[in-house]
């Protein structure tokens, strides 16, 4: 039979055959449906250029061209900027008129005055008299108590005269500005009330407060150092001795981090534990995290290890695709003085931020509440505001989302134009002035970079821990019942995860560049494209992004720790605070790491982004023109192709060891439905049959054009019937030779497994035999 009959009878069967107890449908999972959905999408298909394309250009290149102008994208997230950026600005300065930042560093005393402050600046240290009785009377002292028995008496409203209200003295320990009774008792009481959520928040904003000087010399250096590093990766013959040396780095660097957590667990127990007696619980919550964090660290630094180890090889790979980008780097040189822009940028945004929330800490009332041993049975406590409890969490999005946002406008930057580099046909003489690229971005793009970042801010969690559920999901066997039941109590995740989250990604602002539309086309359009060339481009983005992490790691670590080694050594800072009054130097010493993580991400992100263009716009322009046409320079295509040889000769490898493997199993029949225990109803088989019998009856009538049919047969027992137009001379001398041995239309079926000829396929042990069963000799 000819092609065209075949096909329309396996269309005639699939139409009537059915399964009792589920539908034509249901033979398919909810994720196969999925993906029979994403082929039909219509952003999935291979890209085509406009007439008179020559990649994205400016407004007055554009109107040359006479191609249509570039448009304002997501504009409606401009309004939203402009809201945030003025809500911003007006909190600021509503907390900078009503807070005390005083209030962060010292303590407050039963008549609500600052310990250190005014009239009691000689007595930097609040002491809690008797805790187990009234926790809010405690009074201001010039030394913590290091014995117990003496009498210890308030003062006067003059802060010198003693009163005749005094307590027992308790011996106590020095944490930061507070005393800590040693007494077991005692100290619990003040341990759980200097540990609540507002109080634990303001003690690590004393730490930052009390070395801010430190920090901002940090902040220097760490700036200087990630110039630096980023620079040395525009050197083709340093990269790789630097990738290495920072991916090893920064697995010692988990370990250092964990030593660090540990030291300071001890230190707490040392503090806080009387003879370190029963030292898992005197040492508090404090203790508990920073023990757990120790483990945590130590933990991941073992599993860096292991992953690196495995993905060796192909981080030499990755290594040569950032060698591919520092060619463009160094060429576009606008792309690394942007950065430090961007720099400064952010920089000013977060000491804005920080500065409100420490204000805003500090906003309060004061009130007046019953008290036990007092003259007037009262004493005056500060509480704090709606205001103030809402500042901190407010602040802290408005500095994620500014930082973000100053990394996307970078982002956008960089891959606008990359973009106009990549579609020009003589690069030698593209001019790409920073003033025009960045008027451009702002004229035409804000909106996208705010929608980007509302999208990873808001979704960045829920996307990756649906997409383990979906990945979970989808490596099952799709036939199995339970299998698709787990999936129909998980449909609501997998349809979010299928319609919008598995869209969003840093790719998007590519598409944006190119083609000048919104974040959710772009998004959809990029997304699409990578999954249509997976396999010349499989984990090649995830391992840039791993390496970039380890880089970032490493260098924010090792600028990090002079602080920490300076707060261990010296007794002030330069700005000579004591450091005696930090109660944990390693809380400025992660600030600064953050910080430093931060500064790193703003100057390689030129890397980032470049790798990424790098990879769409070789596929884009592959897939939009042929020969002369193409704008891919040689350096990046040969890169290109041979990560993608790479990559299939991978996949022939994997296919002949599963070929191997399923030569020892039993082939199944290739009539065998794909779910067992199927059974066609009586009306059903006789139209079968029926069609059956009109089929052999065209066949014969073909086979009296055609020549001899054969049935080829493996050692399984599996038919397959091929029409050979072969004389019987041939049949006998070679078996083989009336048919394409390329053997592209030969599929061998199994329960669990169909590989294609295209892979790798091969017959084992294949029979001829003629139509009547026979063997020709």
């Amino acid at each position: 039979m000819s092609d065209e009959k075949v096909e329309r009878k396996q269309v005639q069967r699939r139409k009537t055959v059915k399964q009792k107890g589920f539908s034509r449908e249901d033979r398919l999972s909810r994720i196969e449906l999925y993906e029979k959905e994403d082929q039909n999408d219509q952003l999935n298909q291979p890209m085509r250029p406009y007439e008179g394309f020559n990649g994205p250009r400016s407004m007055n290149q554009i109107q040359t061209y006479q191609i249509e102008i570039r448009e304002m994208t997501d504009r409606l997230c401009i309004f939203f900027l402009v809201i945030l950026s003025f809500t911003q600005l007006f909190h600021g300065a509503v907390l900078y008129n009503y807070g005390e930042i005083s209030r962060i560093t010292c303590g407050l005393d039963f008549r609500e005055e600052l310990c250190g402050v005014g009239g009691l600046i000689k007595l930097p240290y609040l002491y809690y008299g008797q805790p187990t009785v009234d926790i809010n009377v405690a009074w201001c002292v010039d030394t913590c108590p290091k014995s117990t028995g003496p009498s210890i008496c308030l003062y006067d409203i003059d802060h010198f005269t003693p009163t005749p209200f005094c307590y027992v003295q308790l011996s106590s320990t020095r944490v930061g500005r507070t005393c800590l009774p040693n007494e077991p008792v005692n100290k619990a009481v003040v341990d759980n009330h200097i540990s609540s959520t507002e109080n634990y928040v303001r003690r690590i904003m004393s730490d930052l407060l009390l070395s801010w000087d430190l920090i901002f010399f940090s902040m220097i250096l760490i700036s200087i150092s990630a110039y630096f590093f980023t620079y040395l990766l525009s050197i083709p013959s340093v990269v790789q001795y630097q990738v290495w040396t920072q991916v090893w780095s920064s697995i010692l660097c988990f370990e250092v981090l964990a030593y660090l957590f540990y030291r300071e667990y001890q230190r707490v127990i040392e503090q806080r534990c009387l003879f370190q007696i029963d030292k898992h619980n005197c040492g508090g919550n404090r203790a508990t995290l920073f023990y757990l964090a120790f483990l945590g660290a130590a933990v991941l630094g073992g599993l860096f290890l292991l992953y690196v180890m495995k993905m060796f090889n192909k981080i030499n790979l990755a290594i040569s695709l950032i060698k591919t980008a520092s060619k463009i780097v160094v060429v576009l040189k606008q792309l690394r003085f942007f950065a430090m822009f961007v720099a400064i940028i952010g920089f000013g945004q977060f000491a804005y931020s920080i500065i409100a929330i420490l204000y805003g800490m500090t906003i309060g009332n004061q009130s007046t509440i019953p008290a036990t041993g007092i003259d007037g049975s009262a004493v005056k406590v500060f509480v704090t505001t709606t205001l103030s409890e809402l500042t901190t969490p407010y602040q802290a999005f408005m500095t994620l989302f500014f930082l973000l946002f100053v990394l996307s406008i970078n982002e956008m930057f960089n891959t606008y134009a990359l973009s106009v580099w990549f579609f020009t046909k003589k690069k030698a003489t593209v001019a790409i002035p920073l003033r025009v690229v960045l008027g451009e971005l702002v004229k035409h793009h804000l909106g996208s970079c705010v929608f980007a970042v509302m999208m990873e801010i808001l979704f960045f969690i829920p996307k990756w821990t649906i997409y383990l559920i979906y990945w979970f999901l989808e490596t099952l066997p799709q036939l199995s019942l339970i299998v698709r039941f787990a999936q129909g109590c998980c449909l609501c995740c997998l349809a979010c995860y299928h319609n919008f989250l598995r869209y969003l990604s840093k790719h998007s602002l590519v598409q944006v560049a190119i083609w000048s539309e919104g974040y959710w086309v772009s998004s959809r359009k990029a997304y699409f494209l990578l999954k249509r060339n997976q396999d010349k481009v499989l984990d090649l983005d995830f391992l840039i992004e791993f390496i970039l992490f380890k880089l970032k790691l490493s260098n924010s670590l090792i600028m990090s720790l002079p602080i920490y080694i300076f707060l261990t050594l010296a007794d002030n800072t330069p700005y000579g605070n004591k450091i005696s009054d930090i109660e944990s130097p390693l809380i400025p010493t992660l600030f600064v790491f953050i910080m430093g993580f931060f500064y790193t991400s703003v100057f390689q992100v030129s890397y980032d982004i470049t790798s990424k263009s790098i990879i769409q716009l070789y596929l884009v322009d592959r897939e939009m023109f042929y020969g002369e046409q193409r704008f891919c320079e040689k350096f990046i295509e040969d890169f290109m192709e041979f990560y993608g040889k790479f990559q299939e000769d991978k996949l022939q490898n994997k296919s002949k060891k599963l070929i191997k493997y399923s030569a020892k199993v039993a082939p199944m029949q290739l009539d065998e439905k794909p779910i067992n225990n199927i059974q066609e109803d009586d009306e059903e088989e006789e139209e079968q049959e029926n069609d059956d019998d009109e089929d052999e009856d065209e066949e014969e009538e073909d086979d009296e054009e055609e020549g001899p049919e054969q049935t080829y047969m493996d050692q399984g027992g599996t038919s397959q019937k091929f029409k050979m137009k072969t004389q019987a001379k041939q049949l006998s001398d070679d078996p083989f030779s009336g048919f394409d041995q390329s053997q592209d239309n030969i599929t061998i079926q199994n329960s669990h497994l169909r590989l294609s000829s295209q892979q790798g396929s091969r017959i084992t042990n294949p029979i001829i035999q003629d139509k009547n069963g026979e063997t020709p000799k």
